[in-house]
């Protein structure tokens, strides 16, 4: 791992981070709890003497993936930055990889908020995951409900969806385990206007489907529950890690979202079982007086990922520090961590449910 491990904090470069931070649509607490976690790595380690100043410039956008687009772009061109953590959002990032212009300007992003561009070229060269994909989501999922006696899940897939993120879906549920027989899949497509989806929710409900997965974000998927909860008061309806379950209750009171399951790619930050959600809960506390959510958390574990390529340079410079991140093998958080055997590997597995209780808080 060479002499750059062993070089103080004081002689490694200053590292320039960059972030965009949505002001309106599906992804503000998203990405505000993203920049909250990872900052509070930064505050946490600079306290203590183990990092040098972490210099950090900010876009804020509307939430939209044009607006995103073109916010790394300009860290990138004006900020001059080395780096960028996330950004929030599929549509954005598939967006970004489409894009010759950020090809260009090499700044790599780490830790993207988004279970799409497993297998892109620019994975492992310009963009750095630090959690698993929709695939992997949905295939612990079906493990799980198979496990319950439940081999069929519905699809519903709400306007808006990047077809990738449907496509992955679709492909993981209708892939066979343990020798087990395809499976049947049925599939909605929620109408644009969301004034139709009780008729259309209604006739899928005929159908008394025992698990739903919906693929959508959080408004889509918390006018869908409640909508489902009246209609199949019994059945199972999941929603993917692209449910925040923070948005989701600010929408409508706990009580209405008792028993909403989602897919989560961290621990529960709320469970200070394990070393890494202790330290979290800790620098939580001590930088930020706010409760730690599971994007926080993801921020936070993207943070360690883009350190550990840190502590590998002993120059400043976007080159470096890419060539630092492809060399990036293992990250050890403390019960959690990263692996990357291939350069495209996305770094975690991890996938676990999460479900909502009467009072608010989670069970993972």
């Amino acid at each position: 791992m060479g002499s750059a491990l062993a070089q103080s904090p004081a002689a490694r470069p200053v590292l320039h981070v960059g972030y965009v931070i949505d002001s309106t649509g599906p992804f503000v607490d998203a990405s505000r709890d993203f920049f909250t976690g990872s900052k509070v790595l930064f505050d946490d380690l600079t306290s203590r003497g183990q990092l040098r100043q972490v210099r950090i410039s900010q876009r804020t956008t509307d939430g939209s993936p044009a607006r995103t687009r073109a916010a790394v772009l300009e860290l990138a061109r004006i900020d001059r930055v080395d780096v960028v953590l996330g950004p929030v959002g599929d549509a954005a990032l598939l967006a970004l990889l489409a894009d010759p212009e950020f090809v260009r300007e090499g700044v790599p992003l780490v830790g993207p908020v988004s279970g799409v561009g497993t297998g892109h070229p620019l994975v492992g060269q310009l963009v750095f995951f630090t959690r698993p994909d929709y695939g992997q989501e949905v295939a612990f999922l079906m493990r799980h409900l198979t496990t319950m006696g439940i081999p069929d899940v519905a699809l519903v897939v709400a306007p808006g969806t990047p077809p990738e993120v449907a496509a992955l879906a679709r492909s993981a549920l209708t892939q066979t385990i343990s020798g087990a027989a395809p499976r049947r899949l049925s599939e909605t497509t929620l109408p644009v206007d969301s004034a139709q989806w009780p008729t259309t929710l209604g006739r899928l409900a005929q159908a008394k489907p025992r698990a739903l997965l919906l693929i959508g974000d959080s408004v889509a998927y918390a006018q869908t529950f409640q909508e489902l909860r009246r209609l199949l008061p019994a059945t199972f309806v999941v929603g993917l890690s692209t449910v925040n379950p923070r948005t989701m209750l600010e929408l409508m009171p706990a009580a209405q979202l008792a028993g909403a399951i989602l897919t989560q790619v961290v621990h529960n930050p709320a469970r200070t079982t394990l070393p890494v959600t202790r330290d979290f809960d800790r620098a939580m506390k001590r930088f930020f007086d706010e409760p730690a959510s599971h994007q926080s958390m993801e921020g936070y574990v993207a943070a360690h990922m883009l350190l550990a390529a840190h502590r590998r340079v002993d120059a400043a410079g976007r080159e470096r520090l890419r060539a630092a991140l492809g060399a990036v093998d293992q990250v050890e958080l403390g019960g959690f961590g990263l692996s990357y055997p291939t350069r495209q590997a996305r770094g975690s597995a991890f996938v676990d449910l999460m479900m909502v209780r009467a009072n608010g808080q989670f069970m993972q």
